[in-house]
Formats: structure tokens, C-alpha cells, sequence
């Protein structure tokens, strides 16, 4: 909400990636940019770019769009399953199993965020 109006999701993410943006391209003239020697590859400039626009840009719609669906606090849970999703990552793409101490927090975060979506469910059907 800004006074009277509300924000559209997108709107606000646009405002928060142009601001974000800005800083940081003011943060790199104020530093006088890379050194000699280190200006990135077209490839390299590629990767940032889609890095800006898929990892994060589209990332922050679809939180937004949790946000609204499911309200804050089961959203929010989301954040907790990225490490348990990269602990299958690396396992399936690089051939490295978690390591007891590392399944036992998977398994913890995951009970946790399966008892949150729960609590919500059968309170809903009450």
C-alpha cells in the first residue's frame, strides 16, 4: 500500500529491480568499475543478464505471487526448502551424498515446513 493505492506485485518488483539496478551501477562509477584487464566476455555479460532477469527478477514475481496466494508465513517456508532442493542437486548432477549431519537437517526443515503447510490445511477445513 502507498497511501490510498494499492501496489500492483508487478509494479512493485519493477521498482524494486530499477532501484536495485541504479545503486548498483552507481556503487560501480563511484568505484571506477573493473581493472584493466578483467572487462567481461559478451558470454560473461550474457550470463549476468540472465541471472538478473531469471534468477532473480522472475524468482521475486513468483515469491510475490506465493505471497498473495498463500500469505507470508507459509511463503516464507519456501525460503527454508532451497537447501534441501540443492542437497538433491548435488547429488543427482555431481554424484555427492549429504552427509548424516546434513540429512538430518534436511529432514528437520522439511518436517517443519510439511507441519506448517498442515496446521493451515486443517484450519482452513475447520
Amino acid at each position: 500500500m502507498v497511501g490510498d493505492k494499492a501496489v500492483d506485485v508487478y509494479t512493485g518488483v519493477l521498482h524494486q529491480q530499477v532501484a536495485a539496478t541504479a545503486f548498483l551501477g552507481m556503487l560501480a562509477f563511484a568505484t571506477g568499475g573493473l581493472p584493466r584487464g578483467l572487462e567481461p566476455s559478451p558470454a560473461a555479460i550474457g550470463a549476468i543478464l540472465y541471472l538478473g532477469l531469471a534468477s532473480t527478477a522472475v524468482a521475486f514475481l513468483i515469491f510475490f505471487k506465493l505471497i498473495r496466494d498463500w500469505g507470508s508465513l507459509r511463503a516464507s517456508a519456501v525460503t527454508y526448502v532451497m537447501p534441501v532442493v540443492t542437497l538433491v542437486l548435488d547429488q543427482l548432477f555431481f554424484g555427492r551424498w549429504p552427509r548424516p549431519s546434513e540429512a538430518a537437517g534436511a529432514a528437520v526443515v522439511l518436517t517443519g515446513v510439511l507441519l506448517l503447510h498442515a496446521q493451515k490445511s486443517s484450519a482452513q477445513k475447520a
